[in-house]
């Protein structure tokens, strides 16, 4: 299994016939004039998946990290099924961190404890209005 796409983003939904609303997607840097702030976010993933080996249950975990590696959130972690009927999984959860600190950051994605994708997560400071 691989990972197709998977962005942050404002907002998603997805849609019956699997098309994705997105607003405010590809967020690759946040901006902050102080710290800690504590931003929402979305996350949008499609995993592609075999579906006569792979299908059944899986375990996704995420977590967004700091560059030490320390979490800025609880680390979320989701039974979900995949479909032997499919070969594609659409997921799309609401992320809540808080950053302390400014630097890279990023959104770890696994399945069943194997790393899929990294999300870079740039936080830098913005200059006093």
């Amino acid at each position: 299994m691989n990972y197709q796409f998977a962005f942050l983003c404002d907002a998603a939904n997805i849609l019956p016939n699997n098309l994705f609303n997105v607003l405010g997607g590809g967020i690759a840097t946040l901006a902050f004039e102080n710290l800690p702030y504590q931003r929402p976010l979305t996350l949008l993933l499609r995993i592609e998946y075999n579906p006569i080996s792979e299908s059944g249950n899986h375990i996704i975990e995420i977590r967004l990290v700091d560059m030490d590696g320390r979490d800025k959130m609880q680390p979320l972690n989701f039974n979900i099924e995949f479909s032997p009927n499919f070969r594609f999984f659409n997921f799309i959860t609401g992320l809540l961190p808080k950053f302390d600190v400014y630097g890279p950051h990023s959104v770890e994605i696994s399945v069943d404890r194997h790393s899929i994708v990294s999300i870079p997560l740039d936080i830098i400071s913005s200059p006093l209005k």
